[in-house]
């Protein structure tokens, strides 16, 4: 009798470690997004040309 050959379908789906190492570079990438804005905003405020603020 012949060995029956069974076809599949199967992909290999990404290992966890190659998801994690994503998630990580993502939640980087968006910790700089904000750290940026943030910088910038302070950096504006410092600034302030022509900005009178009262303190009551």
């Amino acid at each position: 009798m012949k060995p029956v050959k069974i076809r599949s379908n199967y992909t290999p789906r990404p290992s966890r470690n190659q998801k994690t190492k994503q998630l990580v570079f993502f939640a980087a990438f968006l910790f700089l997004l904000a750290a940026i804005i943030t910088i910038y905003v302070a950096w504006e405020d410092l600034r302030g040309v022509g900005n009178t603020e009262l303190l009551v």
